[in-house]
């Protein structure tokens, strides 16, 4: 992704972590402790270069870096979202805060299962985690299908 991103333009590392989050249309935005150091790897390796700017590191892509681009980008495409509609980003987005807010009511509901349900009210929740597992799995196959 980081090579894809600097064939682009050379960029400095902050530059590259907002590229990355614009190409992913926010859906992935990497943090400077996977990006840096990826960066060291990448220039180790001399698929990068760095060059002093301001006293800050621009890096650009090598032709090393280049060819091997080239040669995952035969395979793969592009390793980011391929052009989506507007209205599909939208929902895509859409979806995914409501699976965060979900994941977070699950959370908390366990915390307090763990503390304060009798018997009842553990099997009451856990019936209904197992209805919404399956409902899921319904989903997820007739997605498949489409």
């Amino acid at each position: 992704m980081i090579l894809e991103v600097l064939n682009e333009k050379p960029m400095y590392g902050y530059e590259i972590i907002k590229r990355m989050e614009e190409k992913t249309v926010d859906l992935y935005t990497p943090s400077p402790g996977s990006i840096y150091p990826t960066l060291q790897v990448l220039e180790d390796h001399n698929l990068v270069k760095v060059q002093m700017q301001s006293g800050k590191k621009q890096y650009h892509i090598t032709e090393s870096g280049q060819d091997d681009l080239e040669k995952q980008q035969e395979k793969n495409r592009s390793v980011f979202l391929p052009d989506i509609e507007p209205e599909r980003i939208v929902n895509i987005n859409q979806i995914q805060m409501e699976v965060t807010t979900l994941f977070r009511l699950m959370t908390t509901l366990t915390n307090q299962t763990l503390r304060h349900t009798n018997s009842e009210d553990t099997k009451e929740i856990l019936d209904f985690i197992k209805k919404t597992k399956k409902d899921l799995a319904t989903l997820m196959n007739k997605q498949r299908q489409d």
